[in-house]
């Protein structure tokens, strides 16, 4: 999917995302501090991204490699990475995000999916909590204590939760909006009523 150009914080943000997506497929380390140095060195910049790529100033800027100014230059000019798209397919997403709670890296996230086929944030809270998690070698109960506060951080800051939390929403609304003059039958609907563990919203039909 083609979409417009991107600004200097787009781009470092996918970056980073390329960077995340190495680590975890076991790229060599150096090819992901690469893509990390470039991450910070573009969302530092102090002047207009696609100025800097045409007059040369981010081919010189330090932390900007041939490889890492060819990947900037695509998403400036098309705003979409063909490697991102790559790696996409080889990662599985819920792996990159389980990065972003606290108490796991690189090596936990691999473990968890290697040992326990873990490649989601709902799996792997309902694993830190009956116990596979903190039977991992590496794991201790102070670990997956930390973990479940970080899905915990996760959940409030994206703005998701988990789906008995979206079901009684949804209920209450469905009972209001049944109260209202007007409103024949109202029902749960969307994920919620499909039974998946994590909804973004809560939505009622009538």
């Amino acid at each position: 999917m083609t979409s417009g150009p991107m600004d200097r914080t787009a781009v470092a943000h996918v970056l980073d995302q390329i960077a995340s997506y190495l680590e975890l497929n076991g790229e060599n380390p150096f090819r992901v501090r690469a893509f990390r140095s470039a991450s910070r060195t573009v969302g530092g910049l102090g002047v207009d991204l696609a100025a800097a790529l045409a007059d040369g100033t981010l081919a010189a800027a330090k932390g900007i490699g041939p490889g890492t100014f060819q990947i900037i230059e695509e998403l400036v000019q098309t705003g979409r990475s063909s490697l991102l798209e790559e790696l996409h397919e080889a990662v599985e997403p819920g792996l990159v995000e389980m990065l972003g709670i606290s108490g796991l890296g690189v090596t936990k996230v691999r473990a968890i999916h290697g040992t326990l086929g873990i490649d989601t944030v709902p799996d792997l809270e309902e694993a830190a909590r009956d116990g596979r998690l903190a039977a991992l070698p590496g794991f201790g109960q102070k670990t997956v204590d930390n973990i479940l506060k970080g899905i915990a951080f996760l959940r409030r800051s994206s703005g998701y939760r988990l789906s008995h939390h979206a079901a009684q929403e949804a209920e209450a609304l469905r009972s209001a909006l049944a109260g209202l003059d007007g409103v024949l039958e109202a029902h749960t609907a969307g994920r919620c009523a499909d039974g998946a563990r994590w909804s973004s919203s809560s939505s009622s039909s009538w």
